[in-house]
């Protein structure tokens, strides 16, 4: 019975996973339709060079981090998941602060070699993406875990969600206020940052229904 249960719970967090991935790779592709209309090729291009900084951590947040840290609560009791937790936040922190203070006091060095010295004010801005791949791979992993995956799947669709959003909708008031591109281009990074913050919030609340804090 326990075992039908459990491989109920994990079909069901595969499903959820699934519809959210899709949502996902739709409002991925959605967008760049009337973001590159607003900004042109030059300003598309702009982002495009510097956000894949940002993407690759991401990438180690949600399917390698996550994944390690779900791996160490899956295999220990109960009673020792909260030092774990504690002790893989601080290892992912340091690393996550280590990256944030290279892109964002070495952004004009990346700039440079980059071959276009405006774009570390883009850099900058996403550096702070980076800082919140530490709770948000703790929180997925603890999740995962326990193969409640519902809540990762409502936090990929949240933190593209407000991605989107900021990017559009801010992009369009910079545009419309007659800044430049590459500001544009500041408002698009910033999208990930919103994007990233609204995960760990959405993540926060449903760890503290189970942790009581």
């Amino acid at each position: 019975m326990n075992n039908e249960g459990t491989m109920k719970s994990f079909m069901k967090g595969a499903v959820l996973l699934t519809i959210a991935g899709f949502i996902v790779k739709l409002l991925s592709a959605i967008y760049r339709v009337p973001f590159q209309n607003l900004v042109g090729d030059q300003g598309f291009y702009i982002y495009q060079q510097v956000y894949p900084f940002v993407a690759i951590f991401g990438i180690w947040t949600s399917y390698g981090f996550a994944v390690a840290i779900s791996k160490l609560l899956a295999d220990s009791d109960q009673s020792a998941h909260r030092e774990i937790l504690r002790i893989a936040f601080m290892y992912v922190a340091a690393i996550s602060l280590t990256v944030f203070v290279l892109l964002f006091f070495g952004a004009e060095l990346l700039a440079g070699w980059m071959g276009d010295g405006k774009l570390d004010s883009l850099l900058r801005v996403g550096a702070f993406a980076v800082l919140l791949m530490a709770p948000l791979a703790m929180l997925k992993g603890f999740f995962q875990s326990s193969n409640n995956m519902a809540p990762v799947a409502y936090a990929q669709v949240i933190e593209q969600g407000l991605r989107v959003s900021v990017i559009l909708i801010g992009t369009w008031i910079v545009i419309s206020q007659g800044f430049s591109l590459y500001v544009a281009g500041q408002m698009a990074m910033l999208g990930a940052v919103a994007g990233g913050l609204g995960a760990v919030v959405l993540l926060s609340l449903y760890f503290r229904r189970h942790f009581g804090f």
